[in-house]
């Protein structure tokens, strides 16, 4: 009986040792399926975003933040990373720029948040736009305010400027989080990226916009000049002056 006992409690044994093998298999395979379909997915969406990007034409889309004059054969189409000191730097002369031409040109703000070094520009992108589709006459009340408290920035104060800038905090709540927010963003970053320009304005031989704020001037749809990070009022007067000539 004794040597019966001690043989069911080894087989006993080694039934469950194998079963715990199994199940360390499977849980195995099931981590490299999961990691194998987020790379597939992920690798997709990148390529997704470059196609997308590649194949957008539109300066101009509905869903951005426009001021100065309508349909204006000059625009001026601004990317800005609301953490980027220096689009913070640029705004002041940004500011005068479209007040100087605002019954010559119509100017158009962007998105394009550089995620890899400001861990918070893409939530301050989406909450630019939903204050812009909620209350569009105070989006520049947000620009100014989210640039002023940049060093301080994170997702709670983003959203505490946002609904300082909103007539109806619930409803900035629903828009800031939805999907079509989220696209309008993601459009703007794979836009711009994906632009491969003539080179750049003050003889900057980049045709690549890698950098913010990007400036570009178009004159009839088509680039005119632009260039990368800050210049004086008087340096974007120029090249305004040159595409109204035009």
């Amino acid at each position: 009986m004794a040597n019966n006992n001690i043989y069911e409690t080894s087989l006993f044994d080694t039934i469950k040792e194998f079963s715990g093998l199994i199940a360390k298999l499977v849980s195995g395979l099931v981590v490299l399926i999961v990691i194998f379909l987020g790379v597939g997915l992920y690798q997709s969406s990148v390529n997704g975003s470059s196609s997308i990007g590649a194949n957008d034409t539109t300066w101009v889309p509905d869903y951005s933040f426009k001021t100065g004059k309508a349909g204006s054969k000059v625009q001026f189409v601004y990317f800005v990373d609301f953490q980027c000191s220096a689009c913070k730097g640029n705004d002041p002369a940004l500011i005068a720029v479209m007040d100087k031409y605002k019954d010559r040109v119509q100017f158009v703000i962007r998105n394009y948040p550089l995620t890899d070094r400001h861990p918070y520009a893409r939530v301050a992108a989406e909450a630019g736009m939903a204050v812009n589709k909620l209350n569009p006459e105070k989006f520049l009340d947000f620009k100014k305010a989210i640039l002023a408290q940049q060093e301080a920035m994170t997702p709670t104060l983003i959203t505490q400027i946002a609904k300082q800038n909103v007539t109806n905090a619930t409803e900035y709540d629903k828009v800031s989080g939805s999907i079509e927010i989220e696209k309008q963003v993601k459009r703007d970053l794979a836009f711009i990226s994906s632009r491969n320009l003539k080179p750049s304005a003050f003889q900057d031989p980049s045709t690549k916009p890698t950098g913010t704020p990007t400036n570009v001037i178009l004159k009839d749809g088509q680039v005119d000049s632009w260039w990368i990070g800050g210049q004086s009022l008087e340096e974007q007067s120029k090249q305004i002056d040159l595409a109204l000539a035009k």
